[in-house]
């Protein structure tokens, strides 16, 4: 009822499903039933009859069963081998370890609809044939200790009831991803093979992880790559390149809640990718090759041990939200002005002692999220970006501006900062109408200012609030409603700290 069917991979035509197994005699079925009732015979080559000492069948032209190289060897194990088959009509388990099998024995696919556990282990098979599809109602299969180099898909496709699965000690490199599709497998054990697409700690993790793995790989097809939380290194990131079917046309990556520390060159691949996400990591720099991606979009590098940025991310231009929240940079680059198209910006929870002025460059910035830094000050430039609508500093000791504007929102921190770059660049400081108490410590820094307005404020003196305004070397007018104020200058001989002062004839 078998035939071997010539090919590149052995496969077996079997009768057609639904035909059933064919009926044991009368007395083999007492036979059975005793069996079972006894829980089988003791000791190799034993019957019910006695014990077997020569069994000979020369002149028979296609012996198939047992195999040849069973029949090779003594005659306990031909006997074995048949009992085995007899005794798993009715334990629904075969146990065919450690008999030199070369291939898949077709017997085994007689008991295709009751077989439960088949044990193949200890044996010299290289693969298994397509056909073992039909074992479908299979619950555990080892195939330890042989020499498989590879699977067929359909064990992945068609055993979905696997719970326990060994291919250890083989000389496999890959596994057909439709492994992925086993959701049931409780051990999955695929130690001591020289795999090129799995990492020894992938397989560390266990079989859940390792299922995971071959179902993100598998997935990846469809353009989505996600292996958060599968404690890949750097290392292991290389396997995952090389387990990816085509990595041309993957879009969007996620490896998020790993313990990356950098990103291996090797995925420069990658080239369609829009979105990439490394959050809650270890790593310590973004790679210079990452322009390369010049496609993406979307980079969030949040919770990692960044201590700085690149200047080569001014080389993505296509870059729409960067996150960069919870690390530990201390100062932003200035190629941060070609980041045209950026619209949100996160950068909270860092060591940011000042805001570079490139931030100016940012036309379409909607969200700046500049919390928990170690900030004193935003920078006027930061005026021109005229779309942000979301801004929040919160946690930083920021002097300017006053907190009186900080209270007014985005808006009027946005107008504060704005008047102080026309200052900056007129000469002409215009803080009128802003709610102010003190007089802003940082147009002390302005000295080439010559027109400064206060009025329709609350101010309660017009000492600076820190620092004292430097030397100058000319006179300097203030107008606050109507009235004057200006410098005291003092010879350069006698200078010592300037205050402001009334003049005697404010006239």
């Amino acid at each position: 009822s078998h035939l071997e069917k010539e090919g590149p991979e052995l496969d077996y035509v079997t009768r057609p499903p639904g035909s059933g197994i064919p009926q044991m005699p009368p007395d083999q079925k007492r036979v059975s039933a005793w069996r079972k009732h006894c829980g089988g015979l003791e000791g190799d080559g034993e019957s019910e009859y006695g014990v077997l000492e020569e069994l000979t069948f020369s002149g028979n032209l296609a012996i198939w069963s047992p195999p040849p190289e069973v029949l090779e060897q003594e005659l306990p194990y031909s006997m074995r081998y048949l009992r085995s088959l007899f005794d798993a009509r009715h334990t629904h388990s075969l146990d065919l370890h450690d008999m030199k099998l070369l291939r898949m024995p077709p017997e085994v696919l007689e008991l295709a609809w009751s077989l439960l556990h088949l044990y193949l282990n200890n044996n010299e098979l290289t693969t298994l044939p397509i056909c073992v599809e039909e074992l479908s109602c299979l619950q555990t299969l080892h195939l330890h200790h042989n020499r498989i180099t590879r699977l067929p898909p359909t064990v992945g496709l068609c055993l979905t009831e696997l719970t326990d699965l060994d291919i250890t000690y083989n000389e496999m490199t890959r596994l057909p991803l439709e492994f992925g599709n086993l959701k049931k497998l409780k051990k999955f054990e695929v130690g001591n093979n020289p795999w090129d697409m799995i990492a020894d700690e992938t397989v560390g993790q266990g079989t859940k992880s390792l299922i995971r793995f071959l179902q993100a790989v598998k997935d990846s097809v469809h353009g989505i790559l996600d292996v958060q939380d599968m404690a890949i290194s750097s290392y292991g990131l290389t396997f995952v390149k090389r387990a990816i079917p085509d990595a041309s046309k993957i879009y969007d990556v996620n490896m998020d809640d790993n313990v990356i520390k950098m990103i291996p060159k090797s995925l420069h691949v990658l080239t369609a990718v829009v979105s990439l996400s490394i959050n809650r990591n270890k790593l310590r720099e973004l790679p210079e090759w990452l322009p390369v991606y010049d496609n993406l979009q979307v980079l969030q590098c949040s919770t990692n041990h960044l201590t700085s940025v690149m200047d080569e991310i001014g080389d993505i231009p296509t870059l729409v939200r960067l996150t960069l929240d919870s690390n530990f940079i201390k100062q932003i680059p200035n190629t941060f002005s070609s980041l045209t198209n950026l619209e949100t910006l996160r950068l909270d929870s860092n060591q940011l002692e000042c805001l570079n002025p490139a931030i100016g460059f940012l036309e379409k910035l909607r969200k700046l999220t500049l919390d928990m830094n170690e900030l004193t000050c935003l920078p006027p430039e930061i005026a021109l970006c005229t779309s942000l609508r979301e801004l929040s500093f919160e946690g930083n000791a920021i002097k300017s501006p006053p907190r009186e504007v900080i209270l007014n929102g985005p808006p009027g921190v946005l107008r504060y900062q704005a008047r102080l770059l026309a200052g900056k660049t007129q000469l002409d400081m215009q803080l009128n109408e802003l709610g102010l108490y003190h007089v802003p410590f940082e147009i002390t820094y302005m000295s080439n200012i010559t027109r400064l307005n206060l009025d329709n404020n609350r101010l309660r003196d017009l000492w600076p609030v820190a620092p004292l305004p430097p030397f100058c070397e000319r006179d300097k007018a203030v107008i606050v409603g109507g009235g004057y104020w200006a410098y005291r200058l003092y010879p350069e001989e006698e200078r010592r700290a300037m205050g402001w002062e009334q003049p005697e004839d404010p006239d």
